[in-house]
């Protein structure tokens, strides 16, 4: 009897021994899963935050590497820029430009910033798309192109006008603008509505903000429209002219000086037509206050230095 009771007590005991290593083992594999899933939460929060820096790292790029984003935060800080325009001032395009070799001191940029379509008693804006490189100091003269998609003589809303001076005026606002310019190449039967538009422009931005706008060569034929526009400069392109081209330079060259005295103040050349160059300096001993430059191409140190060459000795 006390043999089987031995034997039953060692049989207890290999049971219980076997119960206690297999919880053993399943504590053991329990808390091997559970390291091996709070490696797999830490890997994946390692992986997070590797894809979260990337990101980052991306839009910073970004930011540095894009011209035109990097010209929007330049926006936002206040550089000090020159408050007085340049003699010489460069039409940047919609296309990409890199003016970040210029003289900042002698030479402002008047840069694309949208155009204006005018559609029915509306109208939408297309911004500038293309990169744009400027010295952090340079003079900025945003320019607005509008186009009329009408057909007709425009006419807009009192809403769509109030929304197009907005545009505007938020784009001029910006630090850093240091005027505005409109150009918009007005039919005869246009005028009226450019000129009302133009008095609404002038009331609706800052009395210290200058604006200008560029005006048609055969505007400058004996056209008196241009009188009394509320601008504080106009600047006739005299590039480009088409079919008329010869009427304008004999006009310069023949008429009275009372007669051109607008190009006396303001001119846009290009520095494919030095021969307009010419005409000019052969009828004007003093160059214009102001002359800005068009280029066909993007513009580069050569292109400038070539356009500064041309004017040099008027200059």
């Amino acid at each position: 009897m006390p043999n089987q009771d031995f034997q039953s007590m060692m049989r207890h005991m290999n049971l219980l021994n076997r119960c206690a290593f297999y919880h053993h083992c399943r504590f053991i594999g329990d808390v091997t899963q559970l390291r091996i899933m709070s490696g797999m939460k830490k890997q994946q929060r390692i992986i997070t935050y590797v894809l979260c820096i990337t990101f980052l790292s991306g839009i910073i790029s970004l930011f540095i590497t894009t011209p035109w984003l990097a010209v929007s935060v330049n926006y936002l800080v206040n550089y000090v820029r020159p408050t007085t325009k340049p003699k010489i001032m460069l039409w940047a395009w919609e296309r990409p430009e890199t003016l970040s070799c210029l003289d900042s001191n002698k030479i402002g940029v008047a840069f694309y910033a949208g155009t204006i379509n005018l559609i029915a008693n509306d109208f939408y804006f297309q911004p500038r798309l293309q990169p744009l490189v400027i010295p952090k100091s340079v003079y900025l003269e945003a320019v607005f192109r509008i186009n009329n998609k009408t057909g007709s003589n425009p006419q807009l809303s009192n809403s769509a006008t109030h929304n197009l001076l907005a545009t505007i005026t938020k784009i001029a606002a910006r630090p850093g603008i240091k005027s505005i310019q409109i150009d918009y190449d007005a039919k005869e039967t246009e005028r009226p509505f450019y000129r009302n538009l133009l008095v609404q422009l002038r009331a609706a931005l800052p009395p210290q903000l200058p604006l200008s706008m560029t005006a048609l060569a055969s505007w400058c034929l004996g056209d008196n429209w241009l009188t009394n526009l509320p601008v504080d400069e106009i600047a006739p392109m005299l590039f480009d002219m088409g079919a008329g081209r010869q009427d304008v330079l004999s006009f310069i060259k023949f008429a009275k000086l009372q007669q051109i005295s607008l190009l006396q103040k303001c001119v846009g050349l290009s520095t494919t037509e030095p021969n307009v160059i010419d005409v000019l300096q052969q009828r004007f001993t003093n160059c214009p206050q102001r002359i800005y430059f068009f280029s066909v191409q993007p513009w580069n140190l050569n292109r400038i230095e070539t356009a500064k060459t041309k004017t040099q000795t008027w200059l």
